[in-house]
């Protein structure tokens, strides 16, 4: 009990606040588990179990993963116990003490199955010996019509289709499938198909609480070099990556490469063109490479993504050296952007912004939300929220911009106000960037932006710009748009979420037809409807973004809306996430919760199913620095559906978890992916 006794407690003393990196470290022996199993059992705190289960599912021992189910999802606490102490391999002498003080032999759990099964099933032979002298029934079947005998030759009975098809029969088609009101975990059974940010700002404090994230959260602060002793015993082939200074022209051109096709497709950065970045690429290397700040930081988010190729193609290296490829530059780039901040530029706007998104995958979240709010600022001098030139199709000869510089500026800003909504979180105080000061129309497509042929699009509340005749405006004016532009108009829709959640105490009754709720919800389920063929997460589009290399952005697309429906119906599970103002859930909303809830769960399995199959594809694909909060998020929705919301008693109960423990492994591994691009992703 020594384990459980220790993990009971944090630094600060508070009952339930384990951490999973503490887990992660506790020793990985049954006798051990036996005590996180009496401490699940005696504490109220929903989070022990979860982590519990979690920690189970990272060992990857499939002998105490059914351990685990048997003794957290029997259907009583007595049962449970009974259990969890019958099968520790040195708890022969609890047995004996239980069995004097009036222990039944012929207890059964919800599967039917005595202590002598489950004793025989974990290799307790001491424990058998003990329930035999005692005089168990030793033919007696479980509801399988299994006797002991079968268990003890079958160490693990979680089926192996069970374990590998759900995620791998995945039906993509299914994604976007709606919840039935109707439906819970009891009335529908789940089936192995892909089902349709906590943020890392949820409010000041936590942004603050989080700016420790090194300290707190079990991030390693040890200094190590960037060089790894196996790569200095070969020759050193990557020293280049250590140095100060931008390598020759040769490597730059290479890192160059390496980020237009890894990182300049994530989330909203492609405000760069790329043709005419490489046309005077030659110009700014010749000139003086030493003083450019945007190069610098282009260099080493590149360098990432060339380290981690190499890692996977040519020679496996740390994932610590991978994260800190090119760190140098990377603090060149901020020294020469925070020296010159009384010149404000577009190419020190785009700085800026690279250099946030540096700053998440480093987990430097002071740095970050810094930044965010000098960028903010920097838009509000340059005045990119307003066009230009009313001369959109670059109608006129002496135009001062050309189409395709006003399309960068563009998409700067909007790549500035994803970045806001994102950081702010839904709190007013930290929101910087208003939609209603935002007078520009929304990125075009790819094709037209890499082309240079300027189009008409429409703004965020739906319409093209007033000032655009209606002669000129094209009938089919959505095929001028892409992804970015679908990307902006649901994180839109994902502020508006998160200030309804965050202010439940002025909402209506959400089970209410008129409610706020059901109007935010069917906002949500028009956007998700309107998206044209190619953005669907189905596996012609997959291939098809990933030939574009723009897998990580459809990942990433279909991520923030399933995020952002989780976050909106984790109204319905209070105990989970701290709402400041939770709703009441009355006689008469209490279907609607278990309908919350259930979607709630679904909306989890389908951010672990989308993050899965865009990992099969390369680590490279989920390189975003969301990533890894979200898997995060998902892991515990569904642990905290599985110990604390189903019904023990259900019958699909078992098959319920044991579907799901693909999608909670899928996650992990996806994390342990991810540590390479963020160290945010080690802690978690």
């Amino acid at each position: 009990m020594l384990v459980g006794r220790t993990l009971h407690h944090n630094d600060a003393g508070q009952p339930g606040a384990v951490t999973y990196q503490r887990l992660r470290q506790a020793p990985r022996c049954k006798e051990e588990l036996y005590g996180l199993i009496c401490l699940s059992l005696t504490t109220k705190e929903a989070t022990i179990s979860s982590r519990l289960f979690q920690w189970v599912l990272f060992m990857d021992r499939l002998d105490i993963q059914d351990l685990c189910i048997a003794t957290l999802f029997s259907s009583t606490c007595t049962d449970r116990m009974k259990a969890a102490q019958s099968v520790s391999s040195t708890a022969f002498e609890v047995c004996r003490v239980l069995l004097r003080n009036g222990a039944h032999l012929g207890n059964r759990d919800s599967h039917g199955r005595t202590v002598l099964h489950i004793a025989a099933r974990c290799d307790a032979a001491a424990t058998v010996e003990v329930l035999i002298e005692a005089g168990i029934d030793v033919k007696s079947v479980d509801n399988d019509g299994e006797t002991a005998l079968h268990h003890a030759t079958s160490r693990s009975d979680v089926p192996t289709d069970l374990i590998q098809c759900p995620m791998g029969q995945a039906n993509l088609s299914d994604l976007g499938r709606r919840v039935p009101d109707s439906g819970t975990a009891t009335h529908e059974s789940p089936t192995p198909a892909y089902e349709g940010e906590s943020a890392r700002l949820d409010a000041c404090e936590t942004s603050l609480e989080r700016q420790d994230i090194s300290s707190k959260n079990g991030l390693s602060t040890r200094q190590e070099p960037l060089l790894p002793p196996e790569v200095e015993q070969a020759g050193a082939p990557l020293q280049w990556l250590s140095s100060p200074d931008l390598p020759d022209a040769k490597h730059v051109k290479v890192l160059v490469d390496y980020y237009f096709q890894n990182f300049h497709p994530l989330r909203c950065f492609s405000f760069i063109h790329k043709p005419s970045f490489l046309q005077k690429l030659d110009y700014r290397l010749a000139s003086d490479p030493g003083n450019d700040a945007l190069l610098h930081i282009m260099c080493t988010l590149g360098a990432q993504f060339f380290t981690l190729e190499y890692s996977d193609s040519i020679q496996p290296l740390p994932t610590s050296f991978v994260l800190k490829a090119g760190s140098q530059w990377a603090k060149r780039s901020q020294r020469l952007l925070l020296d010159n901040t009384s010149q404000i530029s577009i190419h020190g706007l785009m700085t800026a912004q690279l250099l946030y998104d540096y700053a998440l995958r480093m987990a430097d979240f002071t740095q970050a939300f810094v930044l965010s709010a000098l960028m903010a600022r920097m838009t509000q001098a340059l005045q990119i929220n307003i066009e230009y030139s009313s001369n959109i199709l670059d109608q006129s000869s002496n135009a001062s911009l050309s189409a395709t510089d006003r399309e960068c500026r563009r998409r700067l800003m909007w790549s500035c106000y994803i970045t806001d909504v994102l950081c702010s979180n839904g709190v007013e105080q930290l929101t910087l960037i208003s939609e209603k000061h935002l007078k520009i129309q929304l990125p075009c497509n790819d094709w037209s932006f890499l082309h240079e042929q300027p189009c008409i699009t429409r703004t965020l509340n739906g319409s093209p710009l007033d000032f655009i005749p209606c002669s000129i405006i094209p009938i089919d004016i959505d095929s001028n748009m892409g992804m970015l532009a679908y990307l902006i108009r649901v994180l839109e829709i994902r502020r508006r979420v998160l200030w309804y959640i965050k202010n439940l105490d002025q909402a209506m009754l959400p089970w209410l037809p008129d409610s706020e709720f059901a109007q935010l919800d069917q906002e949500l389920q028009t956007w998700y409807a309107s998206l044209p063929s190619n953005l669907r997460f189905e596996a012609s589009a997959i291939y098809l973004r990933k030939e574009t290399w723009q897998l990580g952005a459809l990942c990433f697309l279909h991520c923030a809306y399933h995020q952002t429906m989780l976050d909106f119906y984790r109204i319905g599970t209070p105990e989970l996430f701290k709402l400041r103002s939770p709703f009441h859930f009355s006689s008469a909303g209490n279907d609607f919760q278990r309908h919350l809830q259930y979607a709630l769960f679904k909306e989890a399995r389908t951010l672990a199913a989308i993050i899965a199959e865009t990992e099969q594809h390369g680590s490279r694909m989920i390189g975003d620095t969301w990533f890894p909060t979200i898997a995060y998020e998902s892991n515990r929705v569904m642990l905290f559906y599985l110990t604390q919301i189903a019904d023990p008693l259900a019958a699909n109960k078992r098959d319920l978890v044991l579907t799901t423990i693909p999608y909670l492994q899928s996650n992990l591994k996806a994390l342990k992916t991810m540590r390479a691009t963020s160290a945010l992703a080690d802690s978690l």
